[in-house]
């Protein structure tokens, strides 16, 4: 009903008699009736993921040794699988195939870290889709302002560019939500007034900047003998061309 009425729905369940729910929900979160380790179990888990067996077979060496970090490894797993609720493995259900998102333990504090994880993500696709545009826009002007003096931009600064683009974006994957889950909500639409404006204005910024630095280099083009200026001649760096590509790397 929530979903005809055009809502957006979260459905959390365990899949005893919601799994067209949690199927039919715009997100599926499905919960393992598993009981969470508290602080001490996980203080304690990490100590024995710790351990070493080297510590228990100091000066021992030969099947002796073997026979000691067996019997501390049968001792690992069952301190582990106690921790676990005395099940070994975690058997997943139906709501696992119905859900796409599964939460291994039964609290509902995993609808929190698919909100946030959520909204990271889409924070991030907006940035970077703001990187493109602004790139984009800064790189039309800059193409239009070389070519009208015949100038061409190198194949090595090109590349440099596209690499420079591509560390940009790569370091953004690397993103973390929020520890805690804020009111604001991220916009919805890349057409958003927020993003608009943000990019708008930054391209104005730019764009005025470059258009600076181009009347600035006027009076040092000599467009008679400088054969970098032509259109069919060889590429070769000059002032213009430095200029605007270090100040779009610099960006």
């Amino acid at each position: 009903m929530l979903n005809l009425e055009g809502h957006k729905t979260l459905m959390c369940g365990d899949g005893t008699n919601d799994v067209g729910s949690l199927k039919r929900a715009d997100v599926g979160l499905a919960i393992v009736n598993n009981k969470e380790p508290s602080k001490e179990d996980k203080k304690a888990r990490k100590t024995m993921s710790m351990w070493a067996p080297k510590s228990a077979t100091a000066g021992k060496t030969g099947p002796e040794a073997m026979e000691i970090q067996k019997k501390h490894m049968e001792e690992y797993q069952k301190k582990m699988q106690a921790m676990n609720g005395g099940a070994g493995e975690l058997e997943l259900g139906d709501a696992c195939i119905a859900a796409p998102f599964t939460y291994k333990f039964q609290s509902l504090k995993s609808v929190k870290k698919v909100i946030r994880q959520g909204r990271s993500t889409l924070t991030t696709t907006f940035q970077m889709y703001k990187i493109l545009s602004l790139n984009s826009l800064i790189s039309a002007y800059t193409m239009s302002a070389l070519y009208l003096d015949g100038v061409k931009m190198g194949d090595y600064q090109a590349t440099a560019l596209g690499l420079g683009v591509s560390i940009l974006f790569m370091m953004l994957s690397f993103s973390k939500p929020l520890k805690r889950l804020e009111r604001e909500r991220p916009p919805t639409s890349i057409f958003h007034w927020s993003l608009t404006i943000s990019v708008s204005v930054q391209f104005i910024v730019h764009l005025s900047v470059l258009l600076y630095f181009v009347h600035m280099c006027e009076p040092y083009m000599d467009r008679e003998n400088d054969e970098s200026l032509h259109h069919d001649g060889e590429f070769a760096p000059n002032l213009k061309n430095s200029v605007m590509f270090i100040y779009q790397w610099w960006l």
